[in-house]
């Protein structure tokens, strides 16, 4: 019975759209009748047919209804497995973004780090240099103020009458600034005879004042000499025996590579000897 219907229903969809085509096939006189007409029919059989249809068996509804439970579970089960793997990836994605946020600050720290030492070992180098060189000015101003003070008249006296008369012999020299005068007092050297004695003194003398030849600042230099006396009643003493003053314009006429030592006294502006030393 239900073929029957299915067979009356698909014969009244060929009917009515071959209707809609040209009426004239299903004997009507218009379009709009078989729309009417058509559409009723078809609509009616459908019920029909829905009526008539066989109702499906127990079992085949249950494997059916087992099959859609099934095929829920199953997606419910995919859908599942879709929000796991979404959550998996969400969870690697995070912390692949934490890993990358950790590994980037930990790379602005150690650049911060390689800035920091940079900028102190920037500053330790300018703090040496700077110690360096203000060590280097401290040395330097402390070598010119030995040079200077080396240089100054005294100094170069005190060196020069070491040198000749002997370091152990000198007992006083004394420099003034304001009149620019050198004295110079120091002994003697001892010798074999009198004459030999003076004529060492006159050697060392002439030695110490080319020594000091133009040397600023020294006007007049004078010589008191020393040596050991002994008086009339056997007392020793140790007395000055020479005197020799030579000033600046004396000193610049002499000619150092021709210049005779036996001519101190007669240059000497004031030349005094003892009178033991005269015989």
């Amino acid at each position: 019975m239900f073929d029957f219907i299915m067979v009356l229903f698909l014969l009244s969809i060929i009917g009515f759209l071959l209707g809609l085509v040209k009426p004239g096939i299903v004997r009507m006189e218009s379009r709009g009748r078989v729309l009417k007409v058509g559409g009723l029919t078809v609509i009616g059989l459908f019920i029909v047919a829905m009526i008539a249809a066989p109702a499906v068996p127990e079992e085949e509804q249950a494997a059916e209804e087992e099959k859609q439970a099934e095929e829920a579970a199953a997606e419910v089960d995919e859908e599942k497995e879709k929000q796991k793997e979404a959550e998996q990836e969400a969870k690697e994605e995070k912390e692949a973004a934490e890993a990358q946020a950790k590994k980037e600050e930990e790379e602005r720290k150690a650049k911060e780090e390689e800035e920091r030492k940079k900028a102190e070992e920037e500053k330790k180098r300018k703090e040496e240099e700077a110690a360096k060189k203000a060590a280097e000015e401290k040395a330097k101003k402390e070598q010119e103020r030995k040079e200077a003070e080396a240089n100054q008249p005294r100094n170069l006296a005190s060196q020069a009458a070491a040198k000749h008369f002997g370091e152990e012999m000198i007992d006083e020299i004394t420099y003034n600034k304001d009149n620019q005068f050198l004295l110079i007092r120091a002994q003697g050297s001892d010798n074999l005879t009198t004459n030999m004695i003076r004529t060492g003194m006159w050697i060392d003398t002439a030695s110490v004042l080319e020594d000091l030849d133009g040397v600023e600042g020294i006007d007049t230099i004078t010589f008191n000499i020393q040596f050991p006396m002994v008086d009339q009643y056997g007392a020793e003493s140790l007395d000055i025996v020479m005197k020799l003053s030579f000033d600046k314009e004396t000193r610049d006429r002499i000619n150092w590579n021709n210049f005779l030592h036996d001519n101190i006294p007669n240059i000497s502006q004031d030349y005094w000897e003892h009178p033991a030393f005269r015989n």
